[in-house]
């Protein structure tokens, strides 16, 4: 399979994603898609299934002519006789070897091609997916569902030519025992009726099954894309025992889909039919969530075309009034049109009302605006103001239920809230699909001060930043996002919230070198529409839009014009700076680009261990895999390792990788390895008794069979040589593919923002045939073993009508027909053990590779950490730091060098310094997250090297910078600690008891988020997505909700006001004040006004050091001081 051919698959079944209806329940299969786009293949494969038959029905009168010849009495013409036997058995059974392989390998390539057509629809339905649609869905789809089809469908033109051949099997009979038929016949239909009625309820029950694989799926993926979170608030309890009860959900279901399935086993008679329906069945459920999903709500790009108009309708168009209504003034031309003039307006929003669905409210409404090309545009508005909904309105990602959006291009470079980041080299994160112009480069990494965090990166702007930029502080990914969005060279950049995360030094550079009237930015024709806290950068603003908590805007216009309208400008422009004028080194910094470092050798043990030839070991572990309380127990093994896994396993792994693991090879070991496993045994028993059946209708046949089990022994120690290489490389392909659709599914409005929609497709359908390959090699191995054995039955025959002939006088007729009928059925045995073998081979893989992670991934704990502290520990809330130094892991550099520091209890200490220092490194360092390399850290004279790490962190309060929910309910979120009992079955470390739904809801009204959780259901509410539930503002209010109701005498803050506006912010100050009086409090703050009246503020330096203590307001009045010259800039 070439890449080429998969692109021409692709076009086959692209106009699918768009031609699927809703009036009939499987249109996709039948009508829409493949039994119509692919007849040719279809009518091909039939070829050579009619020529099986011909060859197949010949068997009983070759076995009828021969008993008879045995019978007759020797003459010449008999003798010649024999000898026609002979040549007409080897004619035929050569014939059903050469014809069951072209069989085959038709078939196999029509699996293919199925495969890659419903891979490539639904990552096309993907990147076409309104956000507003439920996504979670496509990576189940692209895996388990498809798996399905591809399983059954290998067998679909058995299903009708086993029905053929019963019909003129019954036929044979009859004329050959009249009515004695009747009884063979009645069992037959018997079975089949059975086999039908049992197949009819098993499309619900896949149906059941697949769900529930889906809704573990996309748990376990929010999961690991969340695991920095997850350790800090000392959730890996929690989660093992989250995804678990999903795990047990989705076997609980399974059971009824197995009961049905075991008639695969059992139905000997009409083996292959009642083994293939059930299969084919089964998979039209997998066709109807496919066809679902094909036909979910897709973007609807509502935007219109802006062009360049003439001066009058422009003049015209600046006199009107937006209240109007009219769009007559307003030149509209097709989509893909017109080039842009950068003195026309760059974008127009009239009468527009926003919201998040066609059946839900309206977030915004009435929404009228007019910006200029070139401007640089700030909004501004309180938490759940719906300023990022304004955003992705503006992108055509929201549905408008009113008003016009005008632009003057469709594509915009976006840098989004949550930063979106892929899996690669943070120079490829940059680039992103732009050519590499070094220059160009070196000014956008300067501009967004990243150039000064290269020399921290081990092999700086080649480093890989890991899965969702797990390596990179939070600063440092919001800063990777600006660059990204800037070296694009767009006519529009959107910029949401992308200063929360950095410090205001870094603040201060960045917005000299972009936004002063020489930054780059400015002599750019690009329009900069900023969403921001910030309010002290509203000086630099051409433009302000203020929206309301009503969903409206409340004012708007320039800087001059509201900074004393008495509105909401003036209310939190108290501190707003003056923009600078232009100089050299905020515009043009210098730049600080080296040379990459050489890339350290990736150790590659886990691919040595998984492809070992042979492998007795997994054998024998094989029967405690293939019952549901052993499967769970894999899963749980499994999850428990990655959990429990160091964090520096994140930042290298990728989470595509770890995902197949969790889906591809545990529905291997679910589904094919039980009955795979049961099937070979029975296959092999049985070729055992058909050989020792062939052996005693001739005693010299006895012979043959020592040559037989040599040439078995060689043959099948070079296939598996092959196969396990060629199999291993199928699963391990599947996980870029996995990745691209997470990280698609994570950045759509970023992909679709920035016009890469054709792009990704071309990648993913370059991953796809890259999975392709060894998929179809797999099969063509396993179609050369079919040959090979059904040569080594067509020599078999030969021989036993050879020795029939030359001894016809010593043998016995009925010994004969025995003999001749075990051989006529051994093929079928040997094709069963095969088929039964060759999936076991590929389950066997999973299980290796299941094995082989488990015991190669280091867990986090040491044995030396082995002290449990008393159950109130910690008591006191002393923290005492001396001579620390911590990396990532054993081998890579300090991030924290030489660390000092005495902390009292129930002091509140601030923690501050530029992004990248090490702020979030050092609180990590506090619950163990990061490794030990020298010096100590003691709470309340507790070294803790020698606690359990899960210990640290069930017994510390944390509010990490990345908020993180369970996808369940408000009370679930609420106190997530208090779930048990652990994945393992035991009830978790110290839990505490769970808080009456009193405590919550006056926990929630504490941060003023109660009227809006009361509004969606109250405490039982269901948070399904938490970014369509809060917005990332009300996620931040909701943690600080959830630190009230979390008893601890250490609380540790991690910018947990970076993304809420002033006024917010105050009110979370004063419950931090008022809540945690008493506590010993850590916070890093970027905002360094909120550390002002801490005890303590500890400043850190770019090597990870210690550079400045003591008391803020001591710091302030001290001349040149590093407090002061962060606070002042």
């Amino acid at each position: 399979m070439s890449t080429n051919g998969t692109h021409n698959v692709d076009d086959q079944f692209g106009p699918v994603v768009q031609g699927t209806r809703n009036d009939f329940d499987f249109s996709l299969l039948f009508e829409d898609s493949f039994l119509s786009i692919v007849p040719a293949a279809l009518l091909l494969i039939a070829i050579p299934v009619r020529t099986l038959w011909l060859y197949g029905n010949t068997k009983p009168f070759l076995l009828n002519r021969t008993v008879a010849y045995v019978e007759e009495q020797r003459t010449k013409q008999t003798y010649d006789i024999g000898w026609g036997l002979v040549g007409a058995f080897a004619l035929v059974y050569v014939g059903i070897a050469i014809f069951t392989a072209a069989y085959m390998h038709l078939t196999n390539r029509l699996i293919t091609m199925l495969r890659g057509g419903l891979v490539s629809m639904i990552y096309a339905k993907t990147i076409d997916l309104s956000i507003t649609a439920d996504e979670t869905a496509s990576l189940t789809l692209m895996s388990a569902d498809t798996q399905r089809i591809v399983e059954a469908f290998l067998y679909v033109h058995d299903t009708w030519a086993t029905l053929v051949e019963l019909g003129i099997a019954i036929f044979v009979l009859e004329r050959t025992l009249g009515l004695a038929c009747v009884g063979p016949a009645t069992v037959a239909f018997g079975a089949t009726a059975a086999t039908l009625f049992l197949s009819s309820h098993m499309s619900a029950a896949q149906k059941m099954w697949v769900e529930a694989i889906e809704s573990r799926v996309d748990v376990t993926a929010h999961s690991l894309g969340a695991m920095r979170a997850i350790k800090l608030l000392g959730l890996t309890d929690t989660v093992a025992t989250f995804i678990q009860r999903f795990r047990l959900d989705e076997l609980t279901t399974a059971t009824a889909f197995t009961a049905y399935s075991v008639i695969n086993l059992i139905a000997m008679p009409l083996g292959m039919l009642i083994y293939t329906v059930p299969q084919i069945v089964g998979s039209f459920a997998c066709f109807e969530r496919i066809q679902n999903f094909l036909q979910s709500e897709s973007r609807i790009d509502h935007r219109l075309r802006l062009t360049a108009v003439s001066a009058q309708r422009k003049n015209s168009l600046e006199t009107e009034s937006f209240a109007s209504g009219s769009t007559e003034d307003i030149e509209l031309i097709s989509l893909s049109g017109a080039s842009r003039n950068i003195t026309d307006d760059a974008l127009i929003v009239q009468d527009g009302s926003f919201g998040w669905g066609e059946s839900k409210p309206t977030v915004l409404h009435d929404i009228s605006f007019r910006l200029r090309a070139s401007d640089l545009v700030v909004i501004v508005g309180p938490v759940g103001s719906g300023k990022s909904t304004l955003m992705k309105g503006l992108l055509g990602e929201t549905p408008t239920s009113k008003g016009f959006v005008y632009t003057s291009s469709l594509k915009t470079a976006l840098a989004d809230q949550d930063a979106w980041v892929q899996n690669g080299s943070l120079k490829d994160n940059v680039i992103g699909l732009s050519l590499f112009d070094q220059k160009w480069y070196d000014a956008v990494l300067g501009c967004v001060a990243l150039d000064e965090d290269l020399d921290q990166l081990p092999q700086r702007d080649d480093t890989l930043v890991g899965s969702k930029g797990i390596s990179l502080s939070g600063g440092q990914k919001q800063r990777l996002a600006m660059a990204r969005a800037i070296y694009q060279k767009t006519d529009m950049i959107i910029l949401d919230d992308v200063f929360s995360g950095i410090d205001a030094n870094t603040e201060e550079k960045i917005f000299g070198r972009l936004f002063s009237r020489g930054g780059l930015l400015r002599r750019l024709p690009t329009t900069v529409i900023l969403i921001t806290h910030a309010a002290h950068r509203l000086s630099y603003a051409d433009y302000i839009i203020a929206l309301g908590s009503n969903g409206t805007i409340v004012e708007q216009g320039s800087w001059e014009s509201l900074r004393s309208a008495g509105g909401y400008v003036q209310s939190i422009s108290k501190d707003a700076k003056q923009m600078k004028e232009s100089n050299d080194e905020e515009t043009s910094p210098p730049s600080r680009l080296k040379a990459p470092t050489e890339d350290p050798a990736v150790s590659k043990a886990e691919a040595e261990l998984a492809r070992k030839t042979g492998d007795l070991e997994v054998y024998r572990l094989l029967l405690g895999y293939m019952v549901p309380k052993s499967s769970r127990g894999v899963h749980n093994a499994l999850l428990e390792t990655v959990v429990n896994a160091p964090l520096h396993f994140f930042t290298k792994s990728d989470s595509g990788s770890l995902l197949n693991r969790f889906s591809n090879d545990l529905a291997l070991v679910d589904v094919d390895l039980p009955y795979s496993f049961i099937e070979t045994i029975l296959a092999v028993f049985t070729t055992i008794a058909v050989g020792i059946l062939m052996s005693l209708s001739a005693s010299y046949f006895a012979a043959v069979i020592p040559f037989v089990l040599v040439t078995l022994y060689l043959v099948q120690k070079f296939y598996l040589k092959t196969s396990r290489q060629i199999r291993l490389l199928e699963l391990e392909s599947r996980a870029p593919l996995y990745t691209l659709f997470q990280e698609t599914l994570s950045g759509l409005a970023t992909v679709r923002a920035f016009g890469w929609s054709d792009a990704f497709s071309q990648r993913n359908l370059l991953y796809l045939d890259n999975s392709q390959k060894p998929f179809y090699m797999l099969f063509c191995i396993q179609r050369w073993l079919q040959v090979v054995l059904d040569l080594i039955v067509a020599a078999l025959a030969v021989i036993m009508v050879i020795l029939i002939v030359t001894l016809r006088e010593k043998v016995n007729a009925g010994y004969v027909g025995i003999g001749l009928l075990n051989v006529m059925s051994f093929n079928e045995q040997l094709a069963d053990l095969i088929k039964s073998w060759t999936r076991l081979e590929t389950s066997i893989g999973a299980i290796a590779r299941i094995r082989s992670f488990i015991q190669t991934t280091p867990p986090e704990a040491k044995p030396c950490e082995n002290i449990e502290p008393p159950p109130n520990w910690p008591s006191e809330g002393s923290i005492e730091i001396k001579n620390f130094a911590a990396s990532y892991d054993a081998e890579s550099r300090l991030v924290l060098n030489d660390v000092n520091l005495t902390i009292k209890p129930g002091q509140k200490v601030g923690i501050c310094g530029r992004s990248g220092c090490g702020k979030s490194s050092l609180l990590a360092s506090i619950l163990h997250l990061l490794e030990y390399r020298d010096g100590l850290i003691n709470i309340d004279g507790i070294d803790l090297s020698s606690v359990p790490r899960d210990i640290i962190r069930q017994r510390i309060n944390v509010i990490p910078q990345e908020p993180y929910m369970l996808m369940g309910s408000v009370r679930l979120n609420a106190s997530p600690w208090t779930l048990s009992p652990t994945a393992t079955g035991e009830r978790a470390t110290n839990n505490p008891p769970p808080p009456s739904d009193e405590a919550i809801t006056s926990a929630l009204r504490s941060v003023s988020l109660w009227p809006l959780i009361s509004s969606k259901g109250g405490l039982s509410a269901p948070i399904t997505n938490p970014s369509d539930f809060f917005s990332h503002g009300q996620r931040q209010l909701f943690c600080l909700a959830r630190a009230i109701l979390r008893p601890s005498q250490i609380v540790i803050l991690d910018e947990v006001t970076s993304s809420v506006d002033v006024h917010t912010d105050a009110l979370m100050q004063q419950v931090i004040q008022e809540e945690f009086a008493g506590r010993t409090v850590l916070a890093v703050a970027h905002r360094l006004r909120t550390i002002v009246d801490f005890d303590l503020v500890v400043v850190l330096g770019q090597g990870g050091e210690v550079v400045e203590v003591g008391d803020p307001r001591e710091l302030l009045g001290r001349e040149g001081s590093r407090f002061r010259e962060l606070y002042e800039t």
